[in-house]
Parts: structure tokens; C-alpha cells; sequence
């Protein structure tokens, strides 16, 4: 599993290298040291937990309140909680509440099943976490994804802008050649992290293929 410094932390998520180290202190994120004196040291989980600490923090949760949501068994319960109390005095609360709970439930995604150009329409799968059963409505069909290994290439704002980049690290992706090991199982798919509503700074999206 990749580490990670404050400093890279906080570029990947768009918070200052001082609220990567207050969150540490607190308990909210955790870290390492290699040897005395050495850097701070973030894995991979770490990093998407301070996505999630940034979000609450941003719908005005004070540090407690994140605390106690994220070190729930069910964050999400834990956010209706909290969020449940401010709904009528918060403008477009409902809008933004449902946000952070497909957040705090996983990422949405958009699978892509062809390539799209100007000329045609690409067949896509638009993928949201949920929390509890769903009934899908008449003449559609519900599907699982179920757990899995991924290869992905994490995207900024202004890269994800780049169409040419963007149908480039697709077929990268695709072709198996970033693969160390094991093969493309699926079909590629773009993940939009947290960051993508306010374009950064820090990876806002995620080009993905699960690998067999």
C-alpha cells in the first residue's frame, strides 16, 4: 500500500498541510513515522478518509461532529443524526444531505460500456452507492458491483477537462499495458471523488478498470 506525506495529503485532497496535521492530532486521520523525526506517513484509506472529513467539514460539522460521524459503525446513520437537526435553517439542505450521504456510502460512478465520440452514443451504466435496499422503478433492472480489484489513474480538474488526455488514459487503461498484473475483468468506469463539485485542487476524478 502507497504512504503518503502530509504535504502530498493535503495536495490530494485539496486541504492545507495544517489541517492534515490538526486532523491527525485529533484522531481523525491516522499516521505514521518511519524513524524518529521523519515524516508523517498516510496510507491509501487515510487519504480518502480525509476526503470525507474535508466534506463534512465543508457542510459547517464542527470537529466533534465529523469525529462522531466517521467513527461510527454506520457513518451514514451517524450523518442523518447530525444532519437532521439543521435541515430546516440550512439552504437546499435536503440537496446537499443526500450529496454527502452517497459520499460517506462510496463514490458515484459512470461505467462505460463503448467509446463515445461526436458522431455516436456510447452505452453507459451511471453507478450510486446506497445505503439501504433500493426498488427499481418499472422497466428498469437492478445491479450489484461487487468487491473487486481496480487499476486507476487519479485525475486534477484540469486534466479531467482534457479530452484528449481523458480517451487517452481509457485506452490505457483498457488495453491491460498498466497492469503489472492479471487482466482488464470489465468495463472501464470514471469515479468522481468528492472533489469534483469544486474542481480541486488534488485528484477530483478517477479512470478505473476493474482487474481480473
Amino acid at each position: 500500500m502507497d504512504m503518503h506525506t502530509t504535504g502530498q495529503v493535503a495536495r490530494a485532497t485539496g486541504l492545507s498541510e495544517k489541517a492534515v496535521r490538526l486532523y491527525v492530532d485529533r484522531g481523525l486521520l491516522t499516521a505514521r513515522r518511519d524513524t524518529d523525526g521523519g515524516p508523517r506517513l498516510l496510507d491509501d484509506g487515510q487519504v480518502a478518509r480525509a476526503r470525507q472529513v474535508r466534506l463534512l467539514r465543508e457542510v459547517d460539522l464542527s470537529l466533534a461532529e465529523v469525529e462522531e460521524v466517521l467513527g461510527a459503525p454506520d457513518a451514514v446513520a451517524a450523518f442523518d443524526t447530525v444532519w437532521g437537526a439543521r435541515r430546516s435553517s440550512v439552504p437546499e439542505s435536503l440537496a446537499t444531505g443526500e450529496y454527502v450521504r452517497s459520499v460517506l456510502a462510496g463514490h458515484p460512478y459512470v461505467e462505460y460500456h463503448e467509446r463515445a465520440t461526436e458522431e455516436f452514443a456510447a452505452r453507459v451504466t451511471v453507478q450510486v452507492p446506497v445505503v439501504d435496499a433500493v426498488r427499481p422503478p418499472p422497466g428498469f433492472v437492478l445491479t450489484t458491483d461487487g468487491p473487486h480489484d481496480e487499476a486507476y489513474v487519479a485525475l486534477t480538474a484540469a486534466e479531467a477537462d482534457d479530452q484528449a488526455r481523458l480517451v487517452l488514459v481509457h485506452d490505457h487503461l483498457s488495453s491491460g499495458h498498466a497492469l503489472t498484473d492479471g487482466a482488464p475483468a470489465g468495463d472501464n468506469r470514471e469515479i468522481y471523488l468528492p472533489t469534483w463539485a469544486a474542481g480541486g485542487p488534488g485528484p477530483v476524478l478517477e479512470v478505473a478498470v476493474p482487474v481480473a
